[in-house]
């Protein structure tokens, strides 16, 4: 009995996929195991796997395609199966975003070669025998209706080539002649200026879900600065040791330290650690965060499970991996689901502070600067020390912004009385 493939479902806010490469053709053997194409959401770029065997009986659509979920990408079966249900409806279907956008470009170009084509005859009715030597230009005269177009236009009259009233008069015929070859030459330099690129698939899905984020929530950034001396001094000694005790301690970064007292503070800020619904939110008693990464083919967030449960070692090795995978374009839709919590760090990139936007439906994300010096008064003198700017963005609909500066005062303490035997265990 033939089986329609349809498009996976990820998420609660995922709605639709891009197809990537589809790996099989009609007419194509395959079995449990195989992997019959490859798919793109906002969040990852993933091989679907198939749990059936058969025949592939007919394919939906095409490379770059977008498919709304639940919808039937392919059909499997066995030679001879009746696919009529699934085929009827694709009918209609093949006149998918695709198609509507080549229908779409169709009617443009044909209203633009109309308005080209009744702009060309009006400029060619605009057309004179009169051409102006450059001695004569001085003799150039101009009608008062030509004059008040040109001023409107801001068309100065020693730009007038070719005049068509007696006597070298310009007529406003001649003005709007004028103004349209600037205009021409204006669009021709413009164009060698710059290159026009198109989004790709996945910077169209992150590009939607930045949009929905900045549409659908009451969004209230809040920033601070902290002391980084302690948590830079700890993550100089991580260094050395790692050095001398290769396979004993993880080499840590500045992110995994912060990832690990993250943790630990928003489990007593149940309300920042939640998923908002329509009119409630979820708050959870263990922290699982979502680490923003920068990859060749755009930004990804996949998820530390239960970040305030484990160690700062095995917070680094997860970190660790999910940069590597992410970077070779292997993470898997599990990897990106069910994240509380979102931090992104821009330690590296000299940013101070920035307004992160939410992922939603998480109720709040970190933003982390790098880290800037500074000076302070102390009692024995002016000393020099390092200073971190934290940007909380959260929802402002579940909670006020005061909870949110509680809670961004508790991190901050927290991050800066850090130290090295509390978190080696």
């Amino acid at each position: 009995m033939a089986k329609a493939i349809k498009a996976p479902k990820m998420g609660n806010t995922v709605e639709s996929i891009i197809l990537g490469d589809i790996k099989v053709k009609v007419g194509d053997k395959v079995k449990a195991g195989d992997i019959l194409f490859e798919y793109e959401t906002d969040k990852s770029t993933t091989e679907f796997k198939t749990e059936d065997s058969g025949e592939v009986l007919k394919i939906f659509y095409e490379s770059g395609d977008e498919v709304k979920v639940l919808e039937p990408v392919l059909i499997i079966g066995k030679k001879g199966d009746d696919i009529s249900q699934w085929s009827n409806k694709s009918e209609a279907k093949q006149e998918s975003p695709k198609e509507e956008n080549k229908q779409e470009q169709n009617s443009i170009n044909e209203s633009s070669t109309k308005e080209e084509k009744d702009d060309s005859n009006f400029k060619q009715n605009l057309k004179t025998t009169q051409n102006p030597s450059t001695e004569n230009k001085a003799n150039i005269s101009i009608t008062p209706r030509a004059k008040m177009v040109a001023k409107s236009l801001g068309v100065k009259l020693d730009d007038i080539n070719k005049t068509s009233g007696v006597e070298n008069r310009a007529m406003e015929s001649d003005v709007l002649r004028t103004y349209y070859q600037e205009e021409k030459d204006d669009e021709a330099k413009a164009g060698a200026e710059f290159e026009h690129v198109n989004f790709t698939s996945v910077r169209k899905a992150i590009a939607r879900s930045m949009e929905n984020s900045l549409q659908h929530g009451a969004q209230l950034t809040l920033m601070a600065p902290f002391d980084a001396t302690k948590l830079l001094n700890i993550r100089a000694i991580i260094k050395t040791k790692t050095k001398e005790e290769k396979d004993k301690i993880e080499d840590s970064s500045i992110n995994d330290l912060i990832i690990y007292v993250l943790g630990r503070t928003l489990v007593d800020f149940p309300h920042i650690n939640s998923l908002i619904g329509p009119d409630y939110y979820d708050a959870y008693k263990v922290a699982h965060i979502a680490v923003a990464i920068d990859a060749p083919k755009g930004l990804f967030v996949p998820i530390v499970r239960n970040a305030s449960e484990i160690s700062l070692g095995e917070i680094t090795r997860r970190t660790k991996d999910l940069i590597l995978r992410t970077k070779e374009g292997k993470l898997s839709p599990k990897d990106q689901m069910g994240g509380t919590f979102t931090i992104s760090n821009l330690g590296l990139s000299g940013v101070s502070g920035f307004t992160p936007i939410l992922n939603p439906p998480q109720a709040a994300l970190l933003g982390v600067g790098s880290p800037i010096k500074r000076l302070k008064m102390q009692k024995n003198g002016i000393i020099e020390f390092a200073e971190i700017t934290l940007s909380l963005t959260m929802d402002h609909r579940p909670f006020d912004g005061a909870k949110g500066a509680e809670f961004l005062k508790e991190l901050i303490k927290r991050l800066e009385d850090i130290s090295y035997d509390e978190i080696i265990k």
